[in-house]
């Protein structure tokens, strides 16, 4: 080889070195915690233990002394520059002795600039239950802008927390072979969110792809990449969109389907995901809308629920109603299409709403001869008749359960005359997402376009009522004020 050659071989071999840092590895062996440390939180003590190491001689024990009133935690900290873009995992054989806790295992959380968490694993929906020791990980991509790095382990509650052979680090490729359908669907997903994801741009896929891939590495089987996908999605920062496994898709497909006229039970209500309405002694007629989660063409189960809200409307006004309650504050989301439509009658000519991007709406809710629908083809929006029970008093509840369609649904009702929103912010899921199919029958929902009111300003994050209310107060509040705005029941 050239003297040249050499020097640039050695750059290269500087470069990658620079780019990939070696793992950071405590197994405690010294019988110190190394640069672990644990902050002067009372009622806890962190040292080196003999007390059945998972290796060697030493762990290292996490204790409470009695029942602390905070959590313990010991962490290191790293600058997080050369692991910038990069998929990160914290590794760790970690057993506990004493009452299950709600914290016990590792934490990974990264800093911006600022000095403010960007990201945060505690474990706290996987903690480590009393018993053997068992191996426990925390993966990220770190996103751009990252200071720092803090990680170690967590507990709350009595007892200890041991700990060993805790290994921060850039995960290789593994060298077992990857079958190409697993590789494949790894790279159908990847490109998916690439194409739709409304924050797809700024992002170097490149980095992300190979860091998906990394984490993914060893996978056997399509589902054995979910959680390298759902890395990414958490990297793009936006909470609405998520990955479902084909066993959620099975049994959301196998929903069951009420008639219009069926009178369920509560659990059947639940499960089914019909509206249900009944008349107040005031004379209020009161619409509860749950959430109705569907995955691809449902047609019967999109039908019955804008039927029965249909139903409910009619009936109700049938017997009089001088005023409507629409009941948001459980509705979860799903398909707003649905909801909005069986609505109809109460909401004014439109539009209604839109999708779009932060530069304006271009996909505007607009009634038809049929329903009301997004007019796909960008025109300008037009108004239809509106419906029959559009001047009356609309009262519309609103709590932190109300998300996507469920805030979908409430966007509908901004700005129609005589309408005052009641109760507490919204889950703030106010964009709109788009189903993909996977080859396994997961499905990919990625959210694809933004939220705007009928009058085209844009929406971003919870909606806020007109009225705060406490949740006991909040149906009251409704009812007052419909009163006021002249509703009183009709005399027998």
């Amino acid at each position: 080889m050239s003297a040249t050659a050499s020097v640039f071989a050695a750059v290269l071999a500087l470069q990658a070195g620079a780019a990939d840092p070696s793992p950071i590895v405590y197994d405690f062996e010294d019988g110190t915690t190394g640069r672990i440390s644990l902050p002067a939180v009372p009622g806890w003590t962190w040292a080196a233990d003999e007390t059945r190491p998972h290796a060697g001689r030493h762990a290292a024990r996490l204790s409470a002394d009695g029942l602390p009133g905070d959590a313990g935690a010991a962490g290191a900290v790293v600058a997080a520059g050369p692991y910038v873009g990069k998929a990160l995992r914290l590794t760790a054989w970690v057993r506990t002795e004493g009452a299950p806790t709600n914290l016990a295992g590792l934490w990974l959380r990264i800093d911006g600039a600022a000095g403010r968490p960007v990201f945060l694993d505690n474990m706290y929906d996987r903690p480590v239950s009393p018993g053997e020791w068992t191996r426990v990980e925390a993966v990220t991509i770190v996103p751009e802008g990252a200071s720092r790095i803090v990680f170690g382990p967590i507990k709350s509650g009595p007892g200890s927390l041991w700990v060993d052979d805790l290994v921060l680090e850039i995960p290789e490729r593994s060298s077992d072979p990857v079958s190409p359908e697993t590789t494949a669907y790894l790279d159908e997903a990847l490109g998916l969110l690439r194409t739709h994801h409304i924050n797809r741009e700024g992002f170097d896929w490149t980095g992300l792809e190979d860091a998906a891939h990394r984490l993914a590495s060893g996978a056997r089987t399509p589902a054995e990449t979910h959680g390298a996908i759902r890395t990414v999605i958490r990297h793009l920062g936006e909470r609405h969109t998520f990955l479902r496994p084909a066993a959620q898709a099975r049994a959301l497909a196998a929903a069951p389907t009420l008639s219009p006229n069926a009178t369920p039970t509560a659990s059947a209500q639940l499960e089914a995901q019909v509206p249900t309405g009944h008349m107040a002694s005031s004379g209020v007629g009161v619409l509860v809308l749950p959430g109705l989660s569907t995955i691809g063409f449902q047609p019967e189960r999109e039908e019955a629920y804008r039927a029965g809200l249909a139903g409910l409307i009619d009936s109700l006004r049938e017997r009089g109603a001088c005023g409507w309650i629409v009941d948001l504050r459980n509705d979860t989301g799903g398909n707003m299409w649905p909801m909005i439509n069986g609505l109809e009658t109460l909401l004014g000519g439109g539009p209604f709403g839109a999708f779009g991007q932060t530069t304006g709406p271009d996909n505007h809710w607009i009634r038809t001869r049929e329903r009301i629908r997004a007019n796909a083809s960008g025109a300008p929006p037009f108004t239809g008749p509106p419906g029959v029970l559009s001047a009356a008093p609309v009262a519309v509840l609103l709590g932190p359960s109300t998300a996507s369609a469920g805030e979908m649904t409430a966007i509908a009702f901004r700005g129609r005359p005589d309408t005052r929103f009641f109760g507490a912010p919204t889950a703030g899921l106010t964009t709109a997402n788009s189903s993909f199919p996977l080859p396994d029958r997961s499905w990919l929902v990625i959210t694809t376009s933004r939220a705007h009111d009928g009058a085209g300003t844009l929406i971003e994050g919870p909606l806020i009522p007109d009225e705060a209310t406490a949740p006991a107060e909040t149906l009251g509040a409704a009812v007052a004020w419909l009163r006021r705005e002249g509703c009183r029941p009709v005399a027998p």
